[in-house]
């Protein structure tokens, strides 16, 4: 089976996550966090996410990868993760449901917003068709 296509969408790119203490996860880069907010179409032979966190000085930074299907419109948590140091290099998860949309939550554990900044959050969705 060879690749005939790639293609990609950034959810966050150098987003500086700040304290949440009673918003939940942030799914966008303009900070929204409402349950239509950072969605992005999907419809894919293979869909990875892509994710790094370049700079953490909260204590943790929580992740979660949602999905939602047509008709069963609500949001299903397809993978989490809590990241308590920096990255180097971002960290790909393969997402083997296939779902109408996908996106990206994160929030911090931290309270205090100078506490909690800067801490510096890149993901992407990545796309690919195959023949």
């Amino acid at each position: 089976m060879s690749i005939i296509s790639h293609s990609g969408r950034n959810f966050f790119s150098a987003y500086s996550v700040l304290a949440t203490p009673n918003t939940g996860y942030v799914y966008n880069s303009e900070g929204d966090t409402d349950s239509e907010a950072g969605w992005i179409p999907c419809k894919s032979d293979e869909i990875c996410v892509a994710f790094a966190t370049a700079t953490l000085t909260a204590t943790t930074l929580l992740m979660r990868i949602e999905g939602r299907f047509d008709t069963y419109n609500r949001s299903a948590s397809l993978y989490a993760e809590e990241v308590t140091s920096a990255q180097t290099i971002d960290k790909i998860v393969r997402i083997p449901e296939k779902v109408k949309e996908v996106r990206v939550g994160v929030r911090t554990d931290a309270v205090n917003i100078l506490v909690a900044s800067p801490n510096i959050f890149y993901a992407g969705l990545c796309l690919s068709e195959s023949q």
